[in-house]
């Protein structure tokens, strides 16, 4: 009952929003995962600015946010958190393929409290009897979808999830539990700790079982767009010198190696 409403008021919420926004011509709609928010809040500042649009952002789990763009039939571009979710995107038609491009990358880690009091050094500490565990929600959050690949590669899936406590709704969220100290680790991302230096640590997780080194934050323009054209320019300010170094001072890997 409670996500029934949840997709409610998301959709209704979602339908104003794009019935204001269609009546200003320079105005864009942008649905983003979670993980980018700290510098796509300023990045959208800094465009209107520059070039006198409105860009209104929508944040949420990855899958959630695509999800409302399916449902309403609005949005102008599409930020997930990872290339998986952008396939996908692609794979449902709501943008083409080979269109999106990438803004900045991601690395899987163990999110922890600062000083990691709980000496967590492994997926498979994880499963210490006792220790609280989060996970965002697979399916709703491409973080969660990472989370359970990555305990099933170390082969300690069941025994972590007797540990978990709380599934986030985003990555927002998934950061703010260990922030506030409502669970000892999560699986999060590297930025994390670089966006509250002061109560995240970060564990590497090994190659071996993250896989590939990072994933990324792409970006591309819906088949929904009422104004591609200004929406490419979005996307092009993203990956200019002026938006990627929006992006690093939040902490996110603009190139890897």
């Amino acid at each position: 009952m409670f996500w029934k409403h949840l997709r409610l008021i998301l959709l209704v919420t979602t339908i104003a929003v794009s019935f204001a926004l269609a009546a200003s011509p320079g105005s864009l709609m942008v649905f983003a995962g979670a993980a980018s928010r700290p510098a796509l809040q300023e990045a959208a500042k800094a465009f209107e600015k520059k070039y006198h649009a409105r860009i209104h952002c929508t944040f949420g789990g990855s899958g959630t946010v695509l999800s409302q763009m399916l449902l309403t039939k609005t949005g102008d571009v599409y930020v997930p958190g990872s290339g998986f979710n952008m396939r996908i995107a692609e794979e449902k038609g709501v943008v083409k393929k080979g269109a999106a491009r990438k803004v900045a990358y991601l690395i899987p880690v163990i999110s922890v409290q600062k000083g990691n009091p709980k000496k967590i050094a492994s997926l498979k500490d994880l499963a210490q009897p006792g220790l609280k565990v989060a996970i965002a929600r697979p399916g709703a959050v491409c973080l969660g979808d990472v989370g359970v690949t990555l305990l099933r590669r170390a082969e300690v899936y069941d025994a972590v999830m007797k540990n978990v406590v709380t599934q986030p709704l985003d990555c927002g969220q998934t950061a703010g539990v260990v922030r506030m100290k409502q669970v000892d680790a999560a699986i999060g991302w590297d930025v994390f700790g670089k966006w509250y230096p002061k109560d995240i640590a970060s564990v590497s997780i090994p190659k071996d079982i993250r896989g590939s080194a990072w994933d990324y934050i792409p970006a591309a323009v819906t088949v929904y767009s009422k104004r591609p054209r200004l929406a490419r320019q979005w996307i092009d300010f993203l990956v200019s010198p002026e938006g990627k170094s929006i992006f690093r001072k939040h902490g996110y890997l603009t190139e890897v190696k």
